[in-house]
């Protein structure tokens, strides 16, 4: 079926991780907003767009100790949301540098600046949130870490 379109392995996945950016866009949200449905023009855009922001300060200690939240506009199917092409180095921008991420349910990811928490912390918190989410919906409970300068994403 994708034969015609003369692409390799590589440029298929990117473009359909393209074609999902664009259906449903990345937003991060702060960590203690747990709402069931964000309105579209809110959250820390990804890339930039115009509209009502949400702002952060990852340099705060208590905020980022709690933690920020990964999904996509439509709250679903959120943690792909950190694969989309370009977002993992954003997010390293707007985080200040190297963060943790783990990926609690299908539908989002939770990021920590490193000089916020510890890996110990997240593993607690992060059992706590698949004790609540059940199987269903759980996705992993690995902690990865990404590092900013060398561009990668490594399980801890």
């Amino acid at each position: 079926m994708v034969l015609p379109w003369k692409l390799t392995e590589d440029q298929l996945i990117t473009e359909a991780m393209m074609n999902s950016c664009r259906k449903m866009p990345p937003r991060l949200f702060l960590g203690d907003d747990r709402r069931k449905f964000f309105p579209y023009e809110e959250g820390i855009l990804l890339p930039e767009e115009e509209g009502r922001q949400t702002w952060i300060s990852p340099w705060n200690h208590r905020e980022g100790q709690r933690g920020y939240l990964l999904t996509t506009t439509a709250r679903i199917h959120g943690a792909v949301a950190f694969f989309y092409p370009g977002v993992k180095a954003i997010l390293a921008e707007k985080l200040g540098g190297d963060y943790y991420v783990v990926f609690p349910s299908v539908h989002e990811a939770i990021l920590h600046p490193v000089d916020c928490t510890g890996v110990q912390e997240i593993r607690s918190s992060i059992q706590h949130i698949n004790a609540v989410y059940g199987e269903g919906e759980m996705l992993s409970d690995r902690i990865f870490c990404y590092h900013k300068n060398r561009r990668l994403l490594q399980l801890l």
